[in-house]
């Protein structure tokens, strides 16, 4: 799981909105919209049949969190798997929790401790946190979309093969959180490689993923949070508004 607790603890829809934000902008290279200008619909329908293809993925990621309040950046590793509705940020390093996110809920499971962390998520909002296969179609009404350099983001990004979008919220609810989402896409595969989410704060999370596999056959029931016995079940915001 990225380093989102602290979210969790700020309030029960950003660190939602954040990871969210970034995980439809890791499939929505498939969709097309009628706020992009040309020359980006015209990407973007590049790219449709081969995301659109995509059943099910694993990856690799590693995640960075810049804040003024360190020095050094907050970073974390592990694997995420999307199937179906559903999606699993497994973090191994450098503490292993697991974030589960359906469209009802995130659950956090910190196996040390034995206690899985509930937060419900907001009806308005849930088109967020489902698989972005089930809602491509709902970026056109909550984000404007713009290409630009993949160059901006690294050296290793200056080949034709990648190409960069800017994502903007339209809209007040995502606007109370997120800034912005940037993201380099690889053209022969159509997904993300490398996303940035600037929130309100004046934080920056940069996630770059590796070592994709897709269409392998995973189903919903792979990445459900499976809790041994005696876990513990909290739900730190129940009862509290926002």
């Amino acid at each position: 799981m990225p380093e989102c607790d602290q979210f969790l603890r700020k309030t029960s829809l950003s660190p939602i909105l954040l990871q969210s934000a970034v995980i439809v902008a890791f499939w929505c290279m498939s969709a097309t919209s009628a706020n992009a200008d040309e020359r980006t619909k015209q990407l973007l329908q590049e790219m449709d049949g081969k995301a659109s293809n995509i059943k099910d993925l694993r990856a690799h990621f590693e995640e960075k969190k810049f804040t003024a309040l360190l020095k050094k950046p907050l970073t974390s590793s592990g694997i995420i798997a999307l199937a179906g509705s559903r999606m699993l940020w497994d973090t191994k390093h450098p503490h292993r929790t697991i974030m589960a996110v359906d469209n009802e809920k995130i659950r956090i499971y910190y196996p040390r401790r034995q206690i899985v962390e509930e937060f419900e998520i907001d009806e308005k909002l849930q088109w967020l946190a489902v698989s972005p296969l089930a809602q491509l179609t709902e970026l056109e009404n909550h984000f404007t979309i713009e290409t630009c350099q993949a160059a901006e983001f690294g050296e290793q990004y200056k080949s034709e093969k990648y190409v960069a979008f800017r994502l903007k919220p339209k809209e007040a609810e995502l606007l109370e959180y997120v800034v912005q989402v940037e993201v380099v896409v690889e053209k022969a595969i159509g997904i993300v490689v490398r996303a940035i989410v600037l929130d309100v704060d004046g934080d920056r999370t940069v996630l770059t993923f590796s070592k994709f596999e897709t269409n392998t056959g995973l189903q919903e029931s792979d990445v459900r949070l499976q809790l041994p016995e005696g876990t513990k079940i909290t739900k730190p915001l129940a009862g509290l508004s926002r």
